[in-house]
This record gives structure tokens, C-alpha cells and sequence, in this order.
């Protein structure tokens, strides 16, 4: 069947079969769901009449793009088109047919990329075992590699094995560039390639042979009155969905090598590249779950949300922050101040230079830490003079000794700061983050240090809690349950208003970590291939209750108190644990329990 690639955004790398009426767009009932702003709720549609697949725009606001050209009325589509809807894109691609194309060692080409290799026997394959064995062998050991060298070295030693090579070098293609540079090389004092033959291999994505005179294999290198011998030179690229990312270089003694050498390394070549596939997906699936879990677009990157509040916030805070000036956010445990202040250092000018993050510690000197100290001959540069020139995130500013608090200031209004038991001041421009918590029972600064902020152009913008973000709620939920999907390898359930309403109806009072938590516990509680199930909805997940067993309510406590500490340190066991005044083992105790 035709498909639809999707080629950009969190989706990247999906097919999706072709089907008459399939929709795009951002609703949910979209047979090919995106989550771009810029698209409408049901923005285009998918056509089969006659035979021929038609793309047509459902009168959406921004418009269809066809080829680069805004696509009006009915548009056939023909194989390689690209289609762009918001800021995300799709390649129409035709019904898969082989296409043999014999080379030497029996190479067969898939659209110009490498897909199968006769299955012939091979010199070098162990005894008792077959051809097909041997590359399912290799076929194991290339995608349990979670790492591009850790597929470089497999395909070396699987090379040199196979292909009874004297030697093989493993080059990798810089996107960017087009420079090649090696990664593994075993049994080559060096690489002597010509650049016709690379550009052979990785243009036309082939197999290329070439014999060539060398001097004598290492193993009798120092023998005297050894004559040249003559090798082949043997190189297979390495393709995978993103083109082509490399190649194998193998030199074997036209004595000694394999009758079927050529169909071994372009096999191992195509393995090769579905194992960096393989890669190059866990890694997206990784930032991409990264992000999401953390509420940010992968694709922006911005805070996902389209609430009023959320989106007052946000536009000041980047608007200063694009100017270089300094920042004071407050708000609840879990509303995302430490996220909004990274995504202000983006757009800060020192973008480029460090990001540091500052949380008190008990038994620590927090001036120490900040401005560094001096002593005899010895300098030890603080935290703000290691992000010179970039930005510097301060937690709990509210709860600083007041003569911190002044010396902060100082660096806001001179950029100058003096370290610990130093006498000359020292230059520090650098941006100042301040994070603080507010609600029933968190600290304010002293009125003349909220008067100096005022005067040096800093006043505090408010976070929004989730409570006071209904509009964000369900667009939250979704991204928090993909994330876990995505890293547990699994289909995202699907759910219908009903869930939208029970989200609704819930103060979250843990905000975006309570809220994070509940996705984790519904999918864990939902069947594969079933509607999404959503755990029970009682104290337990966070809110404060005011009856019920004086345990439960002893549990509430201690989940969120967990949790509000894990957001303030980052997830470091170890310095939740003393915030709590807990040990270690009885911190994993309690987050196993609660399933934290």
C-alpha cells in the first residue's frame, strides 16, 4: 500500500498507510494525529479514486503546502512529494517494489539503498554453520549496540571475520560537511583511499572494488625481501533512513580472501545501517520523552500549553530574557519555574555559555558555593564565576542569609562580585535566575531587597499552578502519557472526552510532577491494545484531605513532601534524602511504595 512518512516533529519516522478519507490534524479522531499549533483540528485529507492517491486542504486556516507551493482544490500526489502542514512535514511515498539491480558479490538495491544480499555461503563462516546463521549471528550483535561505536566495532570485528580481510576501517560522514573520518580501524597502519572511490561508494550507494598494489601484511612486515602484494580494496556503505552515514573499508590479499567477500561486507554494511537506525531512534525516542516529561514541545522548543496564564508569563519572561536582563520567578512546588528558567537561558544572549543551578544545601556555605573563595595562594572559582558570561539559576533566594541576598544584588546592578575571604572585587557577568516558592508558609525577602530588585528593572513573575491552567490540563496529560509510552516501547491508549472531564475536575495540587505521576500509574494500569484505564482519583495521588484514615492522609503527606523535594533537587536521591532528613535506603523505600 502507498504511505505517508512523517518526516519532522515527535512523530518523525512513522509510516502510515494510505487509506480513502485518511485525516491530519490535531484532533484526536485524525488518522495521522500531529501536535503542531500551526495546523488546524482536521486540516487536510487523503484520497483514493482511481487509483490515484489525491491530497486535499480542508479549508485550514495556514494552508497546505505542496512542494514548497500552497496546494488548493484536489492535488494528485506522485511518489517523493513533500507535504507541509504547520511546521511539520510528510513524504508521499509509493507501493515498496524491488528493483534487482545486480553487483559484484550479488548485491540487490531497494530504491538506491542496500536491502538484500544473496544468501550464499561464505569462506569464512564458522563450522557447523550456515550462511544465514552467520548473519543472523551478526545481526544480534549489531542491534543489542546501543551506541554508533559500539555498531562501528561490531562491524569490524565481524568484517575482518567474514571477509578475511587483512584489514578494516569503519568511516563515518559528517551530516553537515560531507568530511569522512574514521571511527574503528584494526590491522591498517593507515588509510590510503582514493577519493574517487569514496565518492563512488557514498554517491551511488554500492558496492566498489578496486585492485591496488601494497606492501606486505603486518604479520611479515619485517621479514626481509618480501615483494609487494597485490589487494583489493573493498568499500560498502552504510545507509540508513537519514542517507548515507558511513562506510566499510576492507583490504584483503587477493590470495587469501573470500570467493564471496564482496556479498559479506555489503551485507554487513545494510545491517549495519538498520542497527544505526535503531540507534538514531532510541536516541530521539529518549530527548523526545525527555522533553515531554519536563512539558516542553520537542519541537519548538516551548512550554506546551495554551492557557492565558501560562502564555502571560512566558512571553515577559522570554522578552527580558532576551534582552540579558535578570529574572525572579515564584510559584508552587511543581508548576516548572527551574523548566521556564532554562528555556529563558535559550534565548538569553550567552545562550552559548554555561547554565549553572544553585540549591541550598544543610552544612554547606551557599556564599562559598556562589562567589568561590580564596586562601593563601589558592582560588577556588565559584558557581557564578564558572558561568561567566551565561546565566546562573539561584533556588530559594527567599531563604538565603540577607548579606547573600545584598552580595546577589550586587552582581545584578555592577556584575561585580568578591569571593570569600577575598579583598578585590571580580567581574561577573553573569545573568541571575532567582527561583522562589510561594504559598502558605514561604519566605519573602526583606522589603528593601524587593525594593533594590524593583530599581534594578527585576520584579517577580508568578508561575501559574496547574489549577488556575484548565486549557492545559489535557494537552499536559497526553504529553506526559507518550513519554512514558515512548519509553516503555508502547502504543500511546487512546481516551475519550470523559478523561478530559475527570482531569478537569482535579485541584493537582503536586502540579506538573502530580500530574506526570498519575500518566505513569494510568498507563501502567491499562492492557496493551486497550482504552486508557486512569487509576483511582482518591487522596493518595496528592491532594490534602480532610478525612479518611489518619494513615492515608499521614501517606498524602509524605507523597507530596517527596515529591516537592525531588523537584527542588532535581531528582538527586541523595540530596532529597537529606532535605527530608531521611536516609538513602528509606528514600528508595518510600518512592517504590508510592510508585514515585
Amino acid at each position: 500500500m502507498p504511505a505517508i512518512l512523517v518526516a519532522s516533529g515527535p512523530r518523525a519516522g512513522t509510516r502510515v498507510e494510505v487509506t480513502d478519507g485518511l485525516e491530519i490534524g490535531r484532533s484526536a479522531g485524525c488518522g495521522i494525529r500531529i501536535h503542531d499549533d500551526r495546523a488546524s483540528r482536521v486540516h487536510a485529507r487523503v484520497l483514493i479514486d482511481e487509483g490515484e492517491v489525491i491530497l486535499e486542504d480542508l479549508g485550514s486556516r495556514n494552508g497546505t503546502l505542496l512542494n514548497g507551493e500552497r496546494a488548493t482544490g484536489r492535488n494528485t500526489l506522485r511518489p517523493g512529494d513533500r507535504i507541509r502542514i504547520g511546521r511539520t512535514f510528510f513524504v508521499y511515498e509509493p507501493r515498496t517494489r524491488l528493483h534487482p539491480a545486480r553487483f559484484s558479490g550479488g548485491l540487490l538495491l531497494l530504491d538506491d539503498e542496500i536491502a538484500v544480499v544473496e544468501s550464499e555461503p561464505v569462506g569464512a563462516e564458522r563450522p557447523g554453520r550456515r550462511w544465514e546463521d552467520e548473519l543472523r549471528a551478526a545481526s544480534s550483535r549489531l542491534q543489542a549496540m546501543r551506541s554508533e561505536m559500539g555498531v562501528a566495532g561490531v562491524l569490524a570485528e565481524e568484517a575482518m571475520r567474514l571477509v578475511h580481510a587483512r584489514g578494516v576501517a569503519v568511516l563515518q560522514v559528517d551530516d553537515g560537511s560531507g568530511a569522512v573520518s574514521p571511527m574503528v580501524i584494526v590491522g591498517l597502519p593507515g588509510i590510503a583511499l582514493p577519493a574517487t572511490l569514496l565518492r563512488e561508494t557514498l554517491d551511488e550507494r554500492r558496492l566498489v572494488q578496486k585492485v591496488v598494489d601494497r606492501g606486505p601484511s603486518r604479520a611479515v612486515r619485517d621479514q626481509e625481501h618480501q615483494p609487494a602484494t597485490r589487494a583489493r580494496l573493498l568499500l560498502a556503505p552504510i545507509v540508513d533512513a537519514r542517507g548515507a552515514q558511513g562506510l566499510i573499508l576492507a583490504e584483503c590479499n587477493l590470495e587469501e580472501e573470500s570467493p564471496r567477500a564482496g556479498a559479506a561486507l555489503a551485507t554487513l554494511a545494510a545491517l549495519g545501517g538498520l542497527a544505526l537506525s535503531g540507534v538514531a531512534e532510541r536516541e530521539r525516542c529518549r530527548l523526545q520523552a525527555d522533553f515531554l516529561r519536563r512539558g516542553i514541545d520537542p519541537e519548538s522548543p516551548t512550554l506546551l500549553g495554551d492557557s492565558a496564564a501560562l502564555r502571560g508569563v512566558a512571553q515577559e519572561v522570554l522578552r527580558i530574557s532576551s534582552g540579558g536582563g535578570a529574572l525572579w520567578l515564584k510559584g508552587e512546588p511543581g508548576t516548572g519555574r527551574t523548566l521556564l528558567a532554562c528555556l529563558a537561558h535559550e534565548r538569553h544572549p550567552g545562550a552559548a555559555r554555561p547554565l549553572g543551578l544553585f540549591s541550598p544545601r544543610p552544612g554547606s556555605d551557599p556564599a562559598a558555593v556562589l562567589f568561590g573563595s580564596e586562601g593563601g595562594e589558592s582560588i577556588v572559582p565559584g558557581l557564578l564565576e564558572r558561568c561567566r558570561g551565561g546565566s546562573c539559576v539561584v533556588r530559594g533566594f527567599a531563604g538565603l542569609p540577607v548579606p547573600l541576598q545584598r552580595r546577589l544584588l550586587e552582581v545584578i546592578e555592577q556584575g561585580t562580585g568578591v569571593r570569600e575571604a577575598g579583598q578585590r572585587p571580580v567581574d561577573l557577568p553573569t545573568r541571575l535566575i532567582l527561583l522562589d516558592e510561594q504559598g502558605e508558609g514561604a519566605p519573602d525577602p526583606p522589603r528593601a531587597i524587593v525594593r533594590r530588585l524593583k530599581a534594578a528593572g527585576v520584579s517577580a513573575s508568578r508561575v501559574p499552578p496547574l489549577r488556575e491552567r484548565d486549557l492545559d490540563v489535557g494537552g499536559l496529560f497526553e504529553a506526559f502519557l507518550r513519554a512514558e509510552a515512548l519509553s516503555r516501547g508502547r502504543e500511546v491508549p487512546s481516551f475519550g472526552p470523559a478523561v478530559h472531564r475527570a482531569l478537569r475536575e482535579r485541584r493537582w495540587p503536586g502540579n506538573l510532577l502530580e500530574l506526570q505521576a498519575f500518566a505513569a500509574a494510568a498507563l501502567r494500569a491499562t492492557p496493551r491494545g486497550e482504552p486508557l484505564v486512569l487509576p483511582s482519583t482518591s487522596t493518595e495521588e496528592g491532594e490534602s484531605p480532610s478525612g479518611g484514615q489518619l494513615s492515608e492522609r499521614v501517606e498524602a503527606l509524605e507523597v507530596r513532601a517527596i515529591r516537592a523535594a525531588m523537584e527542588a533537587e532535581g531528582g538527586r536521591k541523595a540530596r532529597v534524602a537529606r532535605r527530608l532528613g531521611i536516609s538513602r535506603p528509606t528514600l528508595d523505600r518510600k518512592l517504590r511504595r508510592y510508585d514515585l
